[in-house]
């Protein structure tokens, strides 16, 4: 006998439960899975894409934003679109360009 056959004995166990098991439930769960992975990419690149529309100074936006986020601190917010805007003409490290995604991203998925 190999070293391996009760572990092979077991895949085979295996196998066979897998195959008299009915799919659904599993696929539909993977399913959701990778939905709620999707979900959360297309969140990320609105993010993204609203955090570079602030930085290239898009008033609209800002304004938008205040509007759809009354809880949001304008002052706070203002002064790191500011330090951001500062930070990308220097060539400086993106610090204060990540505090505005991550204030971003606090905002949005405040109730």
């Amino acid at each position: 006998m190999g070293r391996d056959s009760g572990r092979r004995r077991q895949l085979r166990y295996i196998g066979k439960l897998l195959r008299e098991m009915d799919a659904e439930p599993i696929q539909a769960a993977l399913g959701a899975v990778e939905g709620d992975k999707s979900a959360a990419a297309a969140h990320h690149r609105m993010l993204e894409s609203l955090c570079e529309a602030l930085l290239s100074g898009d008033d609209q936006r800002l304004g938008a934003l205040l509007d759809e986020h009354p809880q949001a601190d304008r002052q706070h917010l203002r002064q790191l679109i500011r330090n951001g805007i500062r930070e990308r003409e220097g060539s400086r490290p993106p610090r204060y360009r990540r505090e505005l995604f991550r204030y971003l991203r606090d905002l949005l998925a405040a109730p």
